[in-house]
């Protein structure tokens, strides 16, 4: 497609081993738990490699400029591309221009710049469901005690038993009024729901007034007190970004479903932090402990100042009183009696997986943490305020429209 819309652009091929030698080389570790950012650099990575190889070896594009052709499949590490990159101490230049395509102190020093920046542009794609409209569990008729739904609508489920819950098409926003406050809700449409909605705008209904319709049953049994409701939004896409309020702070967030937060908050570990997690090869046990204790003290920082959400089942009340059990831990997971004893960079781990800005949990049990890291759930469903903003964004990031609620 590049090659039919730019068809005078040299496309080139980067194999990911050359990224990867190039990381290891010049020590730009990649852990992926902390956050997306090493995709940023990995293109980063990739761009300046293709371009170099382009530049430098002009007479071998056929081994790696698309659209041309080789004879014979070749290994560009036969070439020592990275290995001849480290030994220079000497800018490397193009013959014909003069151009410099390498000097290894300033292009070192980008690099780090690169890394080490604090945010970069990040965005998710939003989804719909349409898939199964039951969780594909199919319990007996003696687990008729967990609401089960029928698998036929003449089956009853105390004689033949049924599915455990409904998936959920989408989400919508409503206003919900009682003589006490007004509310903001979050609302789940479940699958089975979606036939009905649209039969009703083939009828000449607009989606808004047919979602209204049709979840109007969802929004009286969980509002026993209500006196009006409004959808605002009838259509709200799974991984929607909003900013709200939370926890008295106003923070960023992504609306997993109706009643699970995701955080989007990208946790940042400068180069340093990151090369002393990892460690470094023949270092002593006491300097490896302190190096990751440091990790854990800057990690708890970030959490406390920009991580709102983990208020959430006392997460940072529990990391914030677990530095002194974390010091007494080794620095490394281990085995014990085949069993798997977390150290701390175990502990570490774990803690990035549920600082993750996704939908993966930590196991952090080891301190006292009963719920998953990072499961940011709302039993009671999730309520947002006024001031709530509904952003959309871009595919890139760069471009952003904001929707207040209140002003719906």
């Amino acid at each position: 497609m590049i090659n039919a819309e730019y068809p005078s652009t040299a496309i080139v091929s980067v194999k990911a081993n050359l990224t990867h030698q190039f990381r290891q080389t010049f020590d730009f570790p990649k852990i992926r738990e902390v956050n997306d950012y090493h995709h940023a650099f990995d293109a980063a990575l990739t761009a300046f490699i293709g371009t170099y190889l382009l530049k430098r070896y002009p007479k071998l594009e056929r081994f790696f400029v698309y659209g041309k052709f080789a004879k014979q499949p070749v290994n560009l590490t036969r070439f020592n591309v990275i290995r001849k990159l480290a030994k220079t101490d000497t800018p490397i230049t193009d013959i014909d221009t003069g151009e410099v395509l390498w000097d290894k102190l300033t292009d070192i020093k980008y690099f780090e710049t690169l890394y080490d920046y604090k945010r970069l542009l990040v965005t998710r794609e939003v989804s719909e469901n349409y898939g199964a409209m039951f969780d594909q569990t199919l319990l007996k008729a003696s687990d008729n005690g967990k609401r089960l739904i029928r698998k036929k609508q003449s089956f009853d489920t105390a004689i033949y038993g049924g599915y455990t819950g409904k998936t959920l098409a989408y989400m919508a926003i409503v206003k919900v009024s009682t003589k006490k406050d007004v509310q903001y809700q979050v609302v789940g449409v479940p699958t089975t729901m979606v036939t009905q909605i649209e039969q009703l705008e083939q009828q000449g209904m607009t989606n808004k007034q047919a979602v209204t319709k049709v979840i109007e049953p969802l929004i009286a049994a969980n509002n026993k007190k209500m006196l009006t409701y409004e959808v605002l939004l009838p259509k709200v896409r799974f991984e929607q970004v909003v900013r709200d309020r939370i926890k008295g702070q106003t923070h960023r967030f992504a609306l997993g479903t109706d009643t699970y937060y995701h955080n989007i908050q990208e946790l940042y570990l400068p180069l340093t932090l990151q090369r002393a997690f990892l460690g470094k090869q023949n270092e002593s046990e006491v300097q490896l402990n302190q190096n990751l204790l440091t990790v854990f003290d800057a990690t708890l920082a970030q959490v406390n100042r920009y991580f709102p959400l983990y208020e959430m089942n006392k997460f940072k009340k529990i990391l914030n009183s677990a530095r002194d059990q974390i010091e007494l831990l080794e620095a490394k997971n281990q085995f014990v009696k085949n069993k798997l004893v977390l150290g701390k960079q175990g502990i570490l781990t774990n803690m990035f997986i549920g600082l993750h800005a996704n939908a993966s949990y930590g196991d952090l049990k080891v301190l006292g943490v009963k719920t998953d890291f990072g499961k940011l759930q709302v039993p009671g469903g999730i309520k947002l305020t006024g001031d709530a903003e509904i952003i959309y964004q871009s595919p890139t990031g760069l471009f952003e429209r904001k929707i207040a609620l209140k002003d719906l």
